[in-house]
């Protein structure tokens, strides 16, 4: 999921580079805002990711251990 949201803000950032970013019209005020709330979503479903799986691993090690 969050690899999806990080590629969906590092397109809408090509698309701003290629397009005009000063047009006020049309889709482009999204296309501004989707990278200013995709990235920090991607970066925090990232690390939900890694501390759910750091938990998942130590409770394999410990029930691995009995």
């Amino acid at each position: 999921m969050f690899a999806s949201i990080l590629v969906l803000s590092i397109v809408a950032i090509i698309a701003l580079f290629i397009g005009n970013a000063s047009a006020k019209g049309g889709f482009w005020p999204v296309v501004q805002i989707l990278p200013l709330i995709g990235l920090p979503l991607a970066i925090l479903l990232l690390i939900t990711l890694l501390v759910l799986t750091a938990i998942r691993r130590g409770r394999d090690a410990r029930d691995a251990d009995k």
